[in-house]
C-alpha cells in the first residue's frame, strides 16, 4: 500500500477511537459499531478497495491484488 493511502487510513481509523465494539457486529453502516473484521472493511472500503467481510475471508486475500 502506498504511503499517503496508509497514512490516510490511519488518519480514518484514529477518528473511529470510542465506536463501540461488539462481538458479531454488523457493517458499521447499520450498526454504528465495530468488529475486528467489520472495522478493517470499513476503512478500506473507505479508501475504495472492496474486502471480504470476514477475518476468515480477509485473511485469505492478497491485498498487493485487490482494488
Amino acid at each position: 500500500m502506498h504511503k499517503p493511502k496508509l497514512k490516510r487510513q490511519i488518519s480514518d481509523a484514529k477518528k473511529l477511537i470510542g465506536v463501540r465494539f461488539k462481538w458479531a457486529a454488523d457493517p458499521y453502516q447499520k450498526s454504528k459499531s465495530f468488529d475486528s473484521s467489520s472495522f478493517t472493511q470499513y476503512l478500506f472500503l473507505q479508501q475504495g478497495i472492496r474486502i471480504p467481510r470476514t477475518a476468515k475471508g480477509q485473511s485469505q486475500i492478497d491485498i498487493e491484488r485487490v482494488q
